[in-house]
C-alpha cells in the first residue's frame, strides 16, 4: 500500500475528498514496463514460478488495486479479467494482465499490467491513471506529473511535479514506515489496515481465477 504514501497519489485522493471533479465514476489505470526482468540472470527467480508466483499483478499490480480501492472509497463487487504470458517462454509464467473492476459505488476501473511489453514501452504511462469524474478530470502519474481540468476550465493545471521534489521515493516509503511503527508505539489503527491489503490482493486472485474460467468473479470470493 505504499502508493498511498506517494504525494501524487496523496494530492489526487485529497482532491478527490474535496470534491474537485465531482464523483469518480471512471478510471483507466496502467503499470505497465518493457520487460524489466527478461534476459537478467541476477532476477532468475522471477521465472521460477516455485518462489515468484502465479505472476507480478499480485507482487506489484497490489499497489494500483490498492490505490483504486483507495480513490474510489468503495470495495469492488466484481472481476473481469484475462493473463497473458507475453514474451515469456515459461509455461503458465503470467506477465500482462487487463482488468476490469467493478466498484459497488457504481464507478468502474480498467487497469492495464504488464511487466513485458515490447520495447519500447509506453513513455510517460508505466503509472498512470486517468479518472474521471461528474465534474471534471483528473491525470495522475505520480511518477512525473499531477494534473486536473476543473469542470468549465479548457485548460489542464499541474498540481503536482515529480521532479520539483527532493528524493520522493524515500520520502514515500520513510512517511510508510513512520506511521507504522507509530502505530506500534501508540497502540494505534494503522492508516492502511489488514482488511485494506487483503481487499487489494482478492482483486488480483480474483482476476487470475477469471482468465481461467472465462466469466467475472463476484467478490468477496
Amino acid at each position: 500500500q505504499s502508493h498511498r504514501y506517494w504525494e501524487g497519489d496523496a494530492i489526487a485522493k485529497r482532491l478527490l475528498e474535496e470534491g474537485a471533479i465531482g464523483q469518480l465514476l471512471i478510471c483507466r489505470d496502467t503499470l505497465a514496463g518493457s520487460g524489466y526482468r527478461r534476459h537478467n540472470p541476477d532476477k532468475g527467480w522471477f521465472t521460477n514460478l516455485d518462489l515468484y508466483g502465479p505472476g507480478g499483478l499480485i507482487a506489484w499490480g497490489v499497489h494500483n488495486t490498492d490505490r483504486l480501492l483507495w480513490w474510489f472509497d468503495s470495495d469492488a463487487d466484481w472481476v473481469f479479467a484475462r493473463s497473458y504470458g507475453l514474451r515469456s517462454e515459461v509455461p503458465k509464467d503470467i506477465t500482462t494482465n487487463m482488468l476490469m473492476i467493478s466498484f459497488r459505488s457504481g464507478g468502474s476501473a480498467h487497469l492495464i499490467y504488464s511487466e513485458a511489453l515490447p520495447t519500447p514501452g509506453w513513455k510517460g504511462h508505466s503509472c498512470g491513471a486517468k479518472l474521471v469524474g461528474t465534474e471534471g478530470l483528473m491525470d495522475v502519474d505520480p511518477y512525473n506529473q499531477v494534473k486536473i481540468a476543473r469542470e468549465g476550465s479548457t485548460d489542464w493545471e499541474i498540481v503536482y511535479d515529480h521532479s520539483q521534489v527532493s528524493d520522493p521515493r524515500q520520502k514515500a516509503f520513510s512517511d510508510e514506515v513512520r506511521d507504522f511503527i507509530s502505530c506500534i508505539v501508540d497502540n494505534k489503527t494503522p492508516p492502511v489496515t489488514g482488511q485494506d491489503g487483503r481487499a487489494a490482493v482478492e482483486i488480483c486472485l480474483a482476476a487470475y481465477e477469471s482468465s481461467r474460467i472465462g466469466a467475472a468473479i463476484r467478490l468477496p470470493m
